[in-house]
């Protein structure tokens, strides 16, 4: 029961590196640190690079909770509505993954940077953020603590790819409530009773899909390093690709590293990242506050 327990904590969606011969990266080797050696592509790449209203509509509504609402001062976060969550999040992404001191994280949709400084003050990890708000990256760019291994681009990941990353460099690769903003299909955002639907082997070739993003993602992870996937199917699973594509999406997406045996791959509902053990007893809490 611990060891399925203990699997199960490893993603929402989960995708773990393989490659027989081929030997996991250990922190403390002369690499460890190498965040700030990445130069990022032009500023602002890709951003504007929109052909549908629901793409200006994510951007506007983002750009209005950075500025309007100013929610990396207050919150902290993008909503307030987020509460203990999303540092509980980071906690146990760190946790499951073992992040140790000296490992790199790619978090893609870094917002205001408030995961990287939980990688970095609670793991010792140095993260790689990107985001598509040039608000959001210049706080967390400001707010990195003092010789922290931190740096954040601005661009949009969909538009503009990863290929100026390097291969096989980072240790973690996250998306925190990021990538379900992004079409599921190339044509296709919502679920539609006669939409075109491109085949499973034809899905890892999209472009500007959630699966294209994930799998560019995994294309940074060392062998042992992880992507992992969070809060999917928020918003009532509107654009939740297991919905709007169907219920093979993910294992699709990386058909051909799990028939290799390069990848594995678990869709584990959140709820099973807090629970011991899901023969376990469900339990509660009581949380008492003096008022006189």
């Amino acid at each position: 029961c611990r060891q399925r327990a203990k699997a199960q904590l490893l993603s929402s969606v989960r995708v773990r590196r393989h490659d027989v011969g081929k030997q996991p990266y250990v922190a403390g080797g002369e690499e460890v640190g190498a965040i700030e050696g990445i130069a990022c592509p032009s500023h602002g790449a890709g951003v504007g690079d929109w052909s549908t209203d629901i793409e200006r509509h994510h951007y506007g509504r983002h750009h209005h909770w950075a500025t309007d609402m100013g929610f990396c001062h207050s919150t902290g976060l993008w909503t307030s509505g987020c509460g203990v969550m999303c540092p509980l999040r980071a906690a146990v992404v760190g946790s499951a993954v073992g992040l140790a001191p000296g490992q790199r994280v790619l978090d893609i949709g870094s917002a205001c940077g408030h995961f990287a400084r939980w990688f970095f003050e609670w793991f010792g990890a140095g993260t790689l953020g990107v985001d598509f708000l040039e608000e959001a990256v210049a706080f967390a760019s400001s707010s990195r603590p003092s010789g922290a291994p931190m740096k954040f681009c601005w661009l949009d990941i969909a538009a503009g790819g990863f290929t100026w990353l390097p291969e096989r460099h980072f240790d973690l690769a996250t998306a925190i409530s990021v990538l379900h903003y992004l079409r599921t299909d190339e044509d296709l955002w919502e679920w539609a009773p006669n939409a075109t639907r491109t085949t499973c082997a034809a899905l890892a070739s999209t472009s500007r899909t959630q699966c294209r993003v994930a799998r560019e993602m995994f294309r940074t992870v060392r062998v042992g390093g992880r992507v992992w996937i969070s809060h999917n199917g928020s918003y009532k699973g509107k654009w939740d690709p297991r919905k709007v594509w169907g219920r093979g999406y993910w294992r699709c997406c990386f058909r051909e590293e799990l028939t290799l045996m390069e990848a594995e791959l678990q869709e584990v509902s959140e709820l099973e990242l807090f629970l011991h053990s899901p023969d376990w007893d469900p339990s509660y809490s009581v949380i008492v506050r003096r008022l006189a």
